[in-house]
């Protein structure tokens, strides 16, 4: 699954099944190839790196080559 950071700015993302968890920074227009192919219950949390205001996501069910496209402006 891929996560494409389409916002001005650099994103931080937690991202977690219920098998396991990882998290990273995505910086503005680049995407991140995060795994979490072919899974169950994938929870994406994002938000601006150092900030506090966040948007979770929940994904019912991923696939290979799946995008999930955050174009968010947090001010």
């Amino acid at each position: 699954m891929l996560i494409q950071n389409s916002s001005p700015n650099s994103i931080f993302y937690g991202i977690s099944n219920p098998g396991s968890a990882d998290c990273g920074t995505i910086d503005a227009n680049n995407t991140q190839d995060v795994g979490y192919n072919n899974e169950s219950n994938v929870s994406v949390v994002i938000s601006p790196l150092g900030g506090s205001s966040t948007f979770p996501i929940t994904i019912p069910e991923t696939g290979t080559g799946m995008v999930i496209t955050v174009g968010l402006y947090f001010g």
